[in-house]
């Protein structure tokens, strides 16, 4: 458990850990519910092949919330 809340507060992101994608996605759903789950889930697909490792988690979201068109603030 203290694994994980050393790697969520990490400054980048890591598409090879499932949690990590898993835990994106639970805390974005939460914040905009209307949004298509398969439309995320590719969305981050592009943005982990878009960006080079390691990925800036603040450039990483930056780049989801462009590609999904959000007004809600992504934020690390």
């Amino acid at each position: 458990d203290n694994k994980i809340k050393q790697k969520i507060f990490s400054f980048f992101v890591s598409c090879t850990e499932a949690w990590e994608m898993d835990f994106i996605k639970e805390v974005i759903m939460e914040e905009v519910p209307y949004l298509d789950e398969a439309k995320l889930t590719k969305a981050m697909i592009e943005c982990c092949k878009e960006i080079a490792p390691p990925r800036p988690r603040s450039e990483f979201l930056r780049l989801l919330q462009y590609k999904l068109e959000l007004e809600v603030i992504l934020e690390e």
